[in-house]
């Protein structure tokens, strides 16, 4: 049976905030445990078509590359100042850590084209979850990062 438009964009919706907060349905249906609308709640809100959700989830994946490129010049920054290490193991450090980034761009980039795509079958909701898949594994790399050299 198809769904109505609203019914559908509901669930894309529901789904494309579960999939970057990791929350569960219930928590997602609702307000975040601060009372607070999720982030993917805000940024779509107002979306009704798939061309308007699949533009925003994209724009969302984008903000998301662009908070992992400045915590990354933090990161960077940080090794360069670590003073209890000589500057050639630093600079051992950064290009092993850099090596480390690019391969984690490949995977992220791997797991969520083509796998996507079969698990939407091709279907209109596929560019938005390719979107979404990509802005969940950068927003886990963003605090991954924070926690290992900003947080400490």
């Amino acid at each position: 049976m198809l769904q109505s438009r609203p019914a559908a964009r509901t669930q894309l919706l529901l789904l494309l905030t579960i999939v970057i907060l990791g929350s569960s349905p219930a928590a997602v249906l609702g307000q975040t445990a601060a009372g607070a609308a999720s982030p993917m709640e805000v940024a779509c809100a107002d979306k009704s078509s798939n061309v308007e959700i699949t533009a925003c989830a994209a724009a969302f994946a984008a903000k998301a590359d662009r908070d992992l490129n400045a915590v990354w010049q933090r990161v960077l920054s940080s090794i360069d100042g670590a003073t209890h290490l000589t500057k050639a193991q630093r600079a051992d450090w950064r290009a092993k850590l850099t090596a480390a980034q690019r391969h984690w761009v490949a995977f992220k980039t791997a797991d969520c084209r083509e796998p996507v795509g079969y698990e939407w079958f091709g279907g209109t909701g596929m560019s938005s979850a390719v979107s979404t898949c990509l802005a969940k594994h950068t927003l886990d790399r963003v605090q991954d990062l924070k926690a290992r050299y900003l947080d400490r």
